[in-house]
C-alpha cells in the first residue's frame, strides 16, 4: 500500500519544492590557488642536491688538511675530483694516494658513497633516523629516482639498499687493509 501525499499524518514530514521567492542566491567566494614554483620540481631538487653536493665537496677538499701540498687545493682541482667522485666516474687530476692526506680521502670516500647510494636514499634514512614520517611527495620523489613503479615499501626498500651497500662497502674496505 503507497502513502497518501494528498493527505499527511501529523507526525510525517512534508517536503516541498520552494517557490521562486523562498529561493535566495548563493554567493561563492573562491580564493585563487597559488602556482607552485616549477625550482621546487623533483627533477630540480635533484639537480640542487647534486650542485649542493658537490660545492660541499669542492670546498672541503680545498681546505689545507685534505692534501699534502702547501695551502688550499686549486679550486679547479678540488671540484673535478668532488663532481667525479660523485658522480663516481673514477676521473682524477691528482693521484689520490699521492697528493690526497688520510682526510682528503675519506672525504673522497664519502663522497662517492653519497653519490653512489644516492642522494634520495640518504636523505630518506636521514628523514627516518630523526623520527619524521616520509610523506607522499617524497615517496614519488624516491620511487623515481629508483625507478620503480610501486610505491608502497618504499622505506623498506631504501633501507635494503644502504645496508647491502653499506656491508659491500665494509668489505671493501677489509680487502684494502688486508692487502696494504
Amino acid at each position: 500500500m503507497l502513502p497518501d501525499f494528498r493527505n499527511p499524518k501529523p507526525e510525517d514530514v512534508v517536503v516541498r519544492n520552494p517557490n521562486d521567492l523562498e529561493i535566495s542566491p548563493v554567493h561563492l567566494t573562491v580564493t585563487s590557488r597559488r602556482k607552485q614554483s616549477r625550482a621546487l620540481a623533483s627533477p630540480f631538487i635533484l639537480l640542487y642536491a647534486f650542485a649542493s653536493l658537490v660545492l660541499v665537496g669542492t670546498l672541503l677538499l680545498m681546505l689545507p688538511v685534505s692534501s699534502h701540498g702547501e695551502g688550499f687545493t686549486p679550486i679547479m682541482d678540488a671540484f673535478f675530483t668532488a663532481t667525479s667522485a660523485v658522480t663516481v666516474t673514477g676521473l682524477v687530476i691528482q693521484n689520490t694516494a699521492v697528493y690526497w692526506t688520510r682526510v682528503g680521502q675519506v672525504f673522497i670516500l664519502a663522497l662517492m658513497f653519497v653519490g653512489g647510494l644516492g642522494f634520495m636514499t640518504i636523505a630518506t634514512i636521514l628523514l627516518i633516523l630523526v623520527g619524521r614520517r616520509v610523506s607522499l611527495k617524497q615517496r614519488v620523489l624516491i620511487r623515481d629516482s629508483f625507478g620503480i613503479n610501486q610505491l608502497g615499501n618504499v622505506v623498506g626498500i631504501t633501507f635494503q639498499i644502504a645496508i647491502i651497500a653499506i656491508i659491500i662497502q665494509i668489505l671493501g674496505f677489509t680487502a684494502l687493509v688486508q692487502v696494504s
